[in-house]
């Protein structure tokens, strides 16, 4: 059996000598998600930076394209990218970080369904008691998000509690992206 796409992209960026994993994450949904979700029942998160800082969408998204292992064909790709809005609350160029998604099938559904009513066999003509039918596929999906530098990713990481969703983008103030420190602690004092 070859390898799953996880542990693929895990062995190359634990050895890619530029980047970083910063953190990682995981949420199971299983059973439920083979219903609520289109039958991903496992995310897993990678949080990973540069060893030295890239502090341009153009920087950061070559970096970010150089995660992708060779052979590995990416689902999404969510190139970084500033613009000029106040979705962080303060009105200005906001650096919205990049990520590449990868999808893998982890196995399948079935459904059995054992018919106890005879009138409803005669019906529908059906002579076997017990049918099982093959359902959705239940997959993985693996997330690389990248960050400008280690500073910024171990921010999102802690700031991120079980509560926040993690495939929610990672966002701030472009001006504020290489002071580090000083932009924290604001951020800190705003998030409740």
């Amino acid at each position: 059996m070859s390898p799953s796409k996880l542990t693929i992209i895990r062995q190359f960026l634990e050895s890619n000598p530029n980047a970083v994993i910063v953190a990682t994450r995981e949420k199971t949904y299983f059973p439920e998600g083979m219903k609520d979700r289109s039958g991903t029942i496992h995310f897993f998160y990678f949080r990973v930076a540069p060893r030295q800082g890239l502090y341009t969408p153009e920087g950061l998204e070559e970096f970010m394209l150089g995660l992708i292992p060779v052979g590995l064909e990416p689902s999404y790709v969510y190139k970084p990218f500033v613009r000029r809005d106040n979705f962080t609350g303060r009105t200005g160029e906001n650096f919205y970080f990049g990520d590449v998604d990868f999808n893998e099938t982890v196995g399948r559904s079935t459904h059995t369904y054992t018919l106890t009513d005879e009138e409803l066999l005669n019906a529908i003509g059906y002579e076997n008691r017990v049918s099982v039918i093959e359902g959705v596929p239940a997959k993985r999906r693996i997330t690389v998000k990248s960050y400008p530098d280690q500073a910024i990713a171990k921010h999102f990481a802690e700031s991120n509690s079980e509560e926040t969703d993690p495939e929610g983008v990672d966002i701030m103030p472009y001006s504020e992206v290489n002071k580090g420190g000083g932009f924290f602690q604001q951020l800190r004092r705003r998030i409740p």
